[in-house]
């Protein structure tokens, strides 16, 4: 397991949208935007039992999450790491609620179908790649805004 730097962590606590990648069945990529959370060095997606990202990370539980930053679309991070355990029940609805506060600012998650089941999928991270240009490439825009030096990291 890789250690989450605390950039990362950050961006992770903060409500930022994550693309996450599964594979399926027959091979091929699938992303959908979904809501994260970090506990220590793990990170945590909810999800609904029957879906196809739950689906597939039963049987393959290789997946990536990368996000880019809204306030400077050249930073972006990828995680790839591996579903180790999948939490149902109190705990899986506890959680989606706690996604709605963060990202909504509703006390309880309102848009479940009737009998839906949640889980959660806890993700041990097995690599993290992030833009490291990303901060200077910041830096060197607003140097250009004041009229300075037009080279990143200049």
């Amino acid at each position: 397991m890789v250690q989450i730097p605390p950039a990362v962590r950050a961006q992770l606590e903060a409500n930022n949208f994550w693309q996450f990648a599964t594979t399926n069945a027959d091979g091929s990529p699938a992303a959908t935007p979904v809501w994260a959370s970090v506990v220590g060095d793990t990170v945590l997606v909810n999800t609904a039992v029957g879906r196809v990202k739950e689906r597939n990370v039963r049987r393959d539980p290789r997946v990536a999450l990368a996000m880019v930053d809204r306030e400077n679309p050249y930073a972006w991070i990828e995680l790839r790491g591996r579903v180790v355990e999948f939490i149902d029940g109190e705990q899986a609805d506890r959680s989606i609620d706690g996604l709605a506060q963060k990202y909504l600012g509703l006390a309880r998650y309102a848009t479940a179908k009737p009998g839906e089941q949640r889980i959660l999928l806890r993700i041990e991270p097995t690599a993290i790649h992030m833009n490291t240009e990303a901060v200077r490439t910041r830096e060197a825009a607003r140097e250009a805004r004041r009229g300075g030096p037009h080279e990143a990291g200049a």
